[in-house]
């Protein structure tokens, strides 16, 4: 944990903690991280930042290949409420391999989750609607559809419905798709219906 530059790669069978709660970690080089590896991600309120806080959130900062696996644990620091829509790039990566096997952390409170969102370059985590899987801000049909095309399926991520952060497809994650169907859709007037 703590900031700075690691000159070399990294191999986590621990807890990796990137800054001082929160901060940055370089790693120059390849980021491993095994089954029982785990990387905390710490996100404080933007208010804090100067006064408490060097910067709002942590990253991890690889400028080789990021073989994941393990825990991605996320966690709020000094009561933050995130807002829909958010979005916090938390490792930075010159290419990524696999995903991580789960994710802890994932109620934003406020009947909002933290989606993990793989991109190129970077891991970036979004706050979203539970059931949300293609982050247009509202649970629908598209959103089912997703869940039943990956149904049953591992090594999973929030884009292909698995809302709980344990890399399956499963019951659980249509169970959080019927409990938020219809959350976020401005639905349209029944015509000739009065208000």
């Amino acid at each position: 944990s703590g900031n700075g530059t690691i000159q070399n790669e990294i191999t986590n069978d621990g807890v990796i903690s990137p800054g001082a709660s929160p901060g940055t970690l370089r790693v120059k080089g390849n980021y491993t991280p095994h089954a029982a590896g785990s990387l905390k991600i710490e996100i404080a309120p933007l208010s804090t930042v100067g006064t408490k806080y060097p910067q709002q959130f942590d990253i991890l900062n690889i400028t080789g290949q990021a073989h994941l696996d393990g825990t991605l644990s996320i966690s709020q620091l000094d009561g933050f409420r995130p807002q829909l829509g958010d979005s916090f790039d938390v490792m930075t990566y010159g290419a990524e391999i696999g995903r991580f096997s789960s994710i802890t952390g994932i109620d934003a409170g406020g009947n909002l989750s933290y989606a993990a969102v793989y991109l190129s370059n970077a891991l970036r985590i979004t706050v979203a609607r539970p059931g949300d899987a293609n982050l247009d801000r509202s649970v629908g049909f598209a959103d089912l559809v997703t869940v039943a095309q990956h149904y049953g399926t591992t090594d999973q991520d929030w884009s292909t419905g698995d809302f709980t952060g344990d890399g399956v497809v499963n019951f659980q994650d249509l169970v959080t798709i019927a409990q938020n169907y219809g959350a976020g859709s401005q639905l349209a007037p029944i015509p000739g219906a009065t208000p």
